[in-house]
């Protein structure tokens, strides 16, 4: 699942990674998707929240995942903005990006203090930060206290978390 432009981007994907040699890469169904729409699954549901990657207007979405019992909300990369409190709002577990220190003053991602606002804001109860630049690991998680008070997960590659 994506915003709108990921099948042309996972077709480019496909063709600049020579993949289309794999014998079960065709098995992998895109489908675009838009702020409100929804994707009902057996045992929950997706729903989208329109994102800015840059503003310079790259557009991205955000994932809401929600089960009877649980609620997961995703974001890659993106900037700060009050729709992203609105998808959080009450997550079990938030995955927010934080890359740069504030004093970086990015155009195309958050900072620590950003991420802890939202998850204040939105009232998670747990939060994980990934995309964080290697320079800014032993900083941002100072960062992210300044906001939120709930727990708090630096992302690790193949990590796995209980919701």
């Amino acid at each position: 699942y994506g915003p709108k432009g990921t099948k042309e981007r996972m077709k480019k994907f496909l063709e600049v990674f020579d993949l289309h040699k794999h014998k079960n890469i065709n098995k992998i169904e895109v489908k675009e998707l838009s702020e409100k729409e929804l994707v009902n699954g057996k045992d929950w549901k997706l729903s989208c929240f329109n994102t800015q990657h840059a503003l310079t207007g790259l557009k991205s979405i955000a994932y809401r995942i929600e089960t009877k019992d649980k609620t997961l909300f995703y974001l890659g990369d993106a900037v700060y903005s009050e729709n992203l409190i609105k998808g959080c709002k009450n997550a079990d577990l938030a995955i927010l990006e934080a890359t740069l220190p504030a004093e970086r003053k990015s155009k195309e991602h958050m900072n620590g203090g950003q991420a802890g606002k939202i998850a204040f804001k939105s009232k998670v109860k747990k939060l994980i930060v990934s995309h964080v630049a290697l320079n800014y690991l032993k900083d941002v998680k100072r960062d992210v206290k300044k906001e939120f008070k709930g727990k708090i997960i630096i992302a690790k590659d193949l990590m796995k978390v209980d919701i």
